[in-house]
């Protein structure tokens, strides 16, 4: 009788976990957007390339295409 409920914990312990890192690079990508939206409106009233560093998110890959 324990070990259903020692798994179903088991198994809401694992899927918080997983919540919870999803949460993070959602606010990581978040934080990141405002800074590669006025880099992207800075180079275009400037008439410039975007210079932009790599974010550690889902980002990167809108910003290397940006910059290539």
């Amino acid at each position: 009788m324990f070990w259903p409920v020692a798994i179903s914990f088991n198994n809401l312990l694992t899927r918080f976990q997983r919540f919870q890192q999803d949460a993070s690079k959602i606010e990581r990508i978040r934080q990141e957007m405002p800074r590669v939206l006025h880099a992207i409106c800075d180079a275009k009233q400037k008439k410039r390339l975007i210079v932009l560093e790599r974010t550690g998110t889902a980002l990167d890959a809108i910003i290397l295409e940006l910059m290539s």
